[in-house]
């Protein structure tokens, strides 16, 4: 944490395409989830009750409480773990803190606001769908946001690690600093 937030890191180059890769696997992961939703439940209102409510035209049953508590446990672990991730590299850019929060607390708003839209179709009401679809959308564009300025934030970088204000730092080597004039020599 301390070389990121100083813009110094050893082993910079290795550090680099590690958070680089780690990105990278979450874009995919990001578009193949839009892929998936899209496939499997779709952005409909009815699209959306037939898959939590079951459907007899389909005959898909309803989504039970272990399948709720599943899918709620595995998207709250690895959405903390991309939002952290993204997060904590987009802090490094030179934009506001205003816009800073909004990048970070947008996505972790609406990705609460989706986790609990299911539980909320299932036990309360079919008219939660539309909170999933509003939630879901502006989580899935609010991430994409998140991620696309947290590759920017490496593109600022120096030895891998974010600087603090998100601009390149220079480089600085001992041989090519400047040394004060010693007292012997005055």
């Amino acid at each position: 944490m301390k070389y990121l937030g100083k813009g110094e890191a050893p082993q910079g180059k290795l550090l680099k395409v590690v958070l680089f890769s780690g990105l990278l696997y979450l874009a995919f992961s990001h578009l193949s989830g839009i892929v998936i939703h899209a496939e499997r439940i779709g952005w409909s209102y009815d699209a959306v009750v037939g898959h939590y409510l079951g459907s007899e035209e389909t005959f898909k049953n309803p989504v039970s409480f272990q399948g709720l508590l599943e899918i709620t446990h595995m998207h709250m672990f690895s959405m903390g773990i991309a939002i952290l991730l993204a997060g904590h590299l987009a802090a490094a850019l030179p934009i506001s803190g205003t816009a800073k929060y909004l990048l970070v607390l947008v996505p972790i708003a609406s990705g609460l606001a989706d986790a609990l839209s299911s539980w909320l179709i299932v036990y309360a009401a079919a008219g939660f769908a539309y909170m999933k679809i509003a939630s879901l959308t502006i989580f899935e564009v609010s991430f994409a946001v998140l991620l696309a300025a947290a590759f920017l934030s490496l593109r600022g970088a120096k030895n891998g690690a974010p600087s603090g204000n998100g601009a390149r730092m220079p480089e600085r080597h001992a041989a090519s600093a400047p040394r004060p004039a010693s007292p012997k020599n005055k």
